[in-house]
């Protein structure tokens, strides 16, 4: 047996209790500017901003001065290094890749080598 008949209770009276809980608990307070608030105060906690050289974790340190020395970080227009988190991570990862790359011989002129015998 169903649910809803056993308890005397129809999918229409489900429904309407759904409704009025959401009513609620929704926050008609929610604006752009107060998202944008919300959204910022999360970044910073959980997907930081490393504004300089300096903010950078130092197990990441090397890799990302390396970065800033072959010229493919140079800020945001505002710090002098302006990644956050998960893109200096991408970064850094694709660096570690075209180094170990490099280190085999299989990346020529930006591209990897398709004949090359020690293809990753």
């Amino acid at each position: 047996m169903h649910w809803f008949p056993k308890h005397k209770k129809s999918m229409d009276a489900f429904r309407e209790a759904v409704r009025q809980e959401l009513a609620k608990g929704e926050n008609t307070g929610m604006t752009p500017s107060v998202f944008n608030e919300y959204l910022t105060a999360w970044q910073d906690k959980y997907n930081p901003l490393y504004k300089t050289l300096d903010d950078v974790p130092p197990y990441w340190w090397e890799d990302a001065a390396a970065l800033v020395r072959a010229g493919a970080v140079k800020g945001d227009g505002i710090n002098s290094f302006g990644l956050r988190r998960s893109e200096l991570k991408v970064a850094i990862v694709s660096k570690r890749y075209a180094d170990f790359l490099l280190s085999k011989g299989n990346l020529r002129a930006g591209r990897q080598s398709r004949d090359s015998k020690d293809s990753v």
